[in-house]
């Protein structure tokens, strides 16, 4: 079957819609994926819309079926654009392609197939049994990029990690003596608060803890606030910390005492010891991370030191970057990236898909990172 360029152009848009919905919902929806999905009549009038509700609720595909009849529409013969393959197995609901097929769906518009081995092509299988067309890969790059936390998770296990990081122009986060507030202006905060309310947790070092006394909260907009989590080898944190708070997260070595662990326990913090680093200096890490996704954890921000953006690095355990730049330069401060030098700059770590943002007087940089195999 031929399709005119202009389908094609419209079922992009489409999908685009979908994205864009999901992406704009401030829902937390890990360990499930958030997806967007619309619903199209055959009189091209958009009819129904939805996103993954909270784990255990309605996924986006049946809550764009429900806003449709609930506004009185006839589902038989729609168009139906989802960013993520439709689940084919019962877990806490149901499967997506039996309501779908129920629905009288003409055609299901699929951006990437979903990883998750309960499904894998099995929500195609059997839409397309039913008699449903199934178009595949519609804005395949933005739905992978957009499901990209998720597909980690449901193959590794690790959650994605971002790093945030705000520094002056020559790469420091904070003077020698360690004062930092503020390196950017009010615009580039209320991005980060933008992101600490679309990720699942943040994470800080025990210094960051200490020095900042940050409260790992959404403040300068709208969302509720992300799992705070942070990591400290002896426990040396204040117990009147500000993101101390019920189910704050603390990954610990086998250095904290008994009585800091006792004391942090009583303040309903839960703890996770790890193991030593094999390089004998520091924490695993990975195993901290490991931890985190066994809790339902995909998407991590880390809001550290130079240290601990450092390991993160070092162990190649990064998946991207969010920098917030000042046209600042203060001479020997400390820096925001503190680990082993590589060298030749083949070796360096590199940011890919780059985009950049003015925000106020400072620049938004993002980036996915790409090691070197040197």
């Amino acid at each position: 079957m031929i399709i005119e360029n202009n389908m094609i152009n419209l079922d992009q848009s489409r999908m685009h819609e979908a994205l864009t919905l999901a992406k704009s919902s401030l829902v937390r929806t890990s360990p499930n994926p958030k997806v967007g999905c619309v619903i199209y009549n055959q009189n091209g009038l958009l009819i129904g819309q939805g996103v993954t509700s909270p784990p255990g609720g309605p996924h986006a595909e049946i809550n764009a079926l429900n806003s449709a009849k609930q506004a009185g529409h006839s589902l038989r013969g729609a168009s139906v654009y989802v960013t993520l393959e439709p689940c084919s197995h019962t877990g806490r609901t149901g499967p997506c392609t039996v309501a779908l097929t129920q629905a009288e769906v003409a055609e299901v518009y699929i951006g990437v197939v979903d990883p998750n081995p309960l499904v894998a092509g099995r929500g195609v299988q059997m839409l397309s049994q039913a008699g449903i067309t199934v178009v595949q890969d519609v804005a395949k790059t933005e739905c992978q990029a957009h499901h990209a936390a998720f597909f980690k998770w449901i193959t590794t296990g690790l959650p994605w990690v971002s790093l945030k990081g705000a520094m002056t122009l020559d790469g420091c986060l904070a003077t020698a003596n360690g004062h930092s507030n503020w390196i950017t202006g009010i615009e580039a905060r209320t991005h980060v608060h933008q992101l600490r309310a679309r990720v699942d947790a943040m994470m800080i070092g025990g210094e960051t803890a200490r020095r900042d006394r940050p409260s790992l909260t959404v403040r300068h907009c709208e969302g509720s606030d992300p799992q705070a989590v942070a990591i400290s080898r002896t426990l040396s944190i204040p117990n009147d910390a500000p993101f101390l708070r019920e189910n704050t997260i603390l990954l610990h070595g086998q250095a904290a005492s008994d009585e800091r662990k006792s004391i942090l326990e009583d303040l309903g913090v839960r703890l996770i010891e790890l193991p030593l680093h094999n390089s004998g200096k520091g924490l695993d890490l990975k195993y901290g991370l490991q931890e985190l996704g066994h809790l339902g954890i995909t998407h991590l921000c880390v809001e550290g030191g130079g240290f601990l953006h450092g390991s993160l690095l070092q162990d190649k355990l990064a998946d991207d970057v969010h920098l917030y730049i000042a046209p600042t330069l203060i001479g020997r401060g400390k820096p925001l990236f503190n680990f082993t030098s590589v060298d030749t700059i083949a070796e360096g770590i590199e940011l890919e898909q780059n985009y950049m943002q003015q925000l106020g007087k400072d620049i938004y940089l993002y980036g996915v990172t790409k090691y070197s195999d040197h």
